[in-house]
């Protein structure tokens, strides 16, 4: 049932990329999507869950192939996601007609969708945890020109700082701060 040739560098057939794009449809197919049966902590379940829908013949996507333990199907899957990971991380082109020649199979197109909701998912975590050190750290603290008349709104959100070093800034709360670089001069 490997999905990988050989070399593990592509899918063996077509045959192949159908049966995983329907375990793919399987998992998306999840109440909280393809994150919920194939996210982080949650595949193991997933593929206990669902191992005999994966072989039922003529409708599991797996039906043609011999029956595996869910260890198995969860390897060959693993494999096949690394190297939809690195289809998902190269540059690609916005050009949807394909004149530009990018070429991302389908099967690895089906993998995307738990990439983009486990990278946003994962910074959100990521930054919800910080907030909770730094407030557990230092306080809540009321905004930058905030002017004690009433509550104050306490703000979560993140600024981009891009730019040359002399362009970037900063809003905090209503008050914009430029930050210039400062010259020194050593004597």
């Amino acid at each position: 049932m490997g999905f990988l040739n050989t070399a593990k560098t592509e899918i063996r057939s077509t045959a192949h990329a159908h049966a995983l794009i329907g375990l793919l449809q399987l998992a998306q197919a999840h109440p909280d999507g393809i994150v919920g049966s194939l996210g982080h902590n949650n595949k193991k379940a997933w593929y206990i869950a669902n191992l005999d829908r994966f072989f039922r013949p003529h409708e599991g996507p797996l039906s043609y192939f011999a029956p595996a333990s869910y260890q198995v199907v969860q390897c060959h899957v693993g494999h096949v996601e690394a190297i939809a990971k690195v289809y998902y991380t190269r540059d690609h082109s916005n050009d949807q007609s394909g004149a530009n020649q990018e070429d991302v199979p389908e099967w690895a197109r089906a993998f995307f969708r738990l990439f983009e909701d486990s990278q946003t998912t994962n910074s959100e975590a990521t930054r919800n945890e910080r907030r909770q050190v730094v407030t557990s750290l230092t306080g809540r603290q009321a905004p930058l020109g905030y002017r004690d008349d009433g509550p104050a709104e306490l703000r979560t959100e993140t600024s981009r700082n891009e730019g040359a070093v002399g362009l970037q800034a900063r809003i905090v709360g209503n008050v914009s701060v430029e930050e210039i670089p400062a010259c020194f001069i050593f004597i």
